[in-house]
């Protein structure tokens, strides 16, 4: 990621921005990863393809997870730092989970890697995985109890949405559509699935209406063995 540490330069005035949308992306990250051990388990070590395939799913889940975190690193730490200097203890304590949740990602990585080539070894996998999930949803929500209602404060909306356009850059286009089916199908709630669907482009909605949502919903039921609600 090449993008360069922002200074906080907005004026009070132009503060304020509607941030429920981080709660999709959390919703992803939950599914996925809260069911990850699930999948790990079901695969049998004789099904190569299986294993291939379950592993190249949380790898790039993985991914995505790591990448969303270096742009809040970015983009968040030090404008609500400056902004807001009573949040700076609360910053801290997410710069450092942040931290943490990399190295467990990079060990659940390798073990990963490890599990392709030896799939009947899956323990050593399934607890690295276990810890990160332990570690990520204690963050997560602490994320949405202080830093999601401190942003709404004191970041403009085109700060706040910088974010989301320099992560949807940063996805393959040829899995963008899938994504955004896994986006849809792992929202909280309905009001914030059909906000995904409000703020796509018409021939986005399209697109995925035409190619994307069959190849969403056939990997998904190839991972879960049922179908998308």
């Amino acid at each position: 990621m090449n993008q360069s540490k922002q200074t906080p330069s907005a004026a009070p005035e132009t503060w304020g921005c509607k941030t429920d949308d981080l709660l999709t992306i959390y919703g992803v990250f939950r599914h996925g990863l809260g069911k990850a051990a699930d999948l790990i388990r079901g695969a049998k070590p004789a099904d190569r393809e299986r294993v291939e395939f379950v592993s190249n799913h949380l790898k790039e889940l993985l991914q995505a997870l790591h990448n969303h975190h270096q742009l809040e690193d970015i983009l968040w730490w030090d404008r609500l730092k400056q902004r807001a200097p009573e949040s700076t203890p609360v910053v801290e304590r997410m710069i450092s989970a942040h931290e943490q949740v990399a190295l467990l990602i990079e060990e659940v990585q390798g073990k990963l890697a490890q599990w392709v080539k030896s799939p009947q070894d899956k323990e050593e996998l399934l607890s690295r995985l276990a810890h990160l999930n332990e570690v990520l949803f204690t963050h997560l929500k602490d994320e949405e109890t202080y830093i999601m209602p401190l942003a709404a404060k004191v970041l403009t909306q085109k700060e706040w949405d910088e974010a989301h356009s320099i992560g949807m850059n940063e996805i393959p286009k040829n899995r963008m559509l899938v994504q955004l089916g896994y986006l849809l199908q792992c929202s909280p709630t309905p009001q914030l699935r059909q906000e995904v669907l409000d703020s796509l482009p018409g021939f986005v909605k399209l697109l995925y209406r035409l190619n994307g949502k069959k190849k969403f919903e056939k990997e998904w039921e190839k991972l879960y063995g049922e179908k998308p609600r």
